[in-house]
């Protein structure tokens, strides 16, 4: 990644020398109480994403942003794709999907997480490229998402060996319940290659799963090429990577608490 900027965002290497997309992802800012976030308890994000969308070249106006909610949830909920002309709803500008995907230039792709990754896409086309945002949460993995989201770029003609993924970063260690384990097992087969443990806590026994690392493992699985997407070495974790001064370079819900600012990342394709 190269060197953070003010605000604190950057753009992931793998991205970089690109020109028809726009990626940045955003840092915890140690200077600043509410820090760069896409969204907390009690917080308004409409500057940061305004300021995003200006530093992104964008028009704030034309933002998606996704709000995932999963539980009690027996499938994925349907991802958007955008066509020529889209606004989003002024009264409610969240979108309630578990991905989101577009061709449509302009428009701003965004998400904000705590813990778990997200996986931004980039896929050439003959006509204009793709982008997308999937969560990789263990529920929706559980439930398919990543499945579903590969679907949804096959209808738009994605080509996986030109196309490009970013996991961002997540907490290294997951911990489950040994019952939700075997919700993920049920749908890959590789899942305990990813797993730690199991222990017991409170009585109930747990294992920690490598979030990171399972969802780069169903990228590969899809067919993206390895030299496509980030390296196993370069996955971070939000929870203990810090900088050469020890602040964290990540919000963590689980290191600072679920009122903690959120992580984000946002793409756009350039007009």
């Amino acid at each position: 990644m190269n060197a953070t900027v003010t605000p604190p965002i950057f753009t992931p290497a793998i991205f970089e020398g690109h020109s028809r997309v726009t990626v940045a992802m955003t840092t915890a800012d140690p200077t600043c109480e509410d820090g760069f976030s896409f969204g907390r308890v009690g917080f308004d994000p409409s500057h940061n994403l305004a300021t995003l969308a200006e530093w992104m070249g964008g028009d704030p106006a034309l933002i998606a942003q996704q709000r995932t909610y999963v539980h009690g949830q027996s499938q994925p909920l349907t991802r958007t794709v955008f066509e020529p002309g889209w606004q989003p709803d002024e009264t409610n500008p969240n979108l309630s999907c578990d991905s989101i995907v577009t061709q449509q230039p302009g428009i701003i792709l965004v998400c904000s997480r705590k813990d778990a990754p997200s996986s931004l896409v980039y896929s050439e086309t003959a006509g204009s490229p793709i982008i997308g945002i999937a969560m990789s949460g263990w529920k929706t993995l559980a439930m398919g998402n990543l499945d579903d989201f590969y679907a949804a770029l096959s209808v738009l003609g994605a080509d996986l060996s030109q196309t490009l993924v970013w996991i961002t970063d997540g907490v290294c260690r997951h911990q489950l319940p040994q019952t939700c384990l075997d919700e993920l097992r049920a749908r890959y087969a590789f899942t305990d290659e990813y797993v730690f443990g199991p222990h017991e806590e409170d009585g109930v026994s747990k294992a920690s799963l490598d979030l990171n690392a399972l969802t780069r493992r169903i990228h590969l699985e899809a067919g993206v090429p390895e030299s496509n997407i980030n390296s196993a070495e370069e996955l971070v974790c939000n929870q203990h990577t810090t900088d050469h001064e020890g602040h964290p370079l990540f919000y963590s819900a689980r290191r600072d608490g679920a009122s903690c600012p959120s992580n984000g990342a946002a793409m756009m394709i350039k007009a």
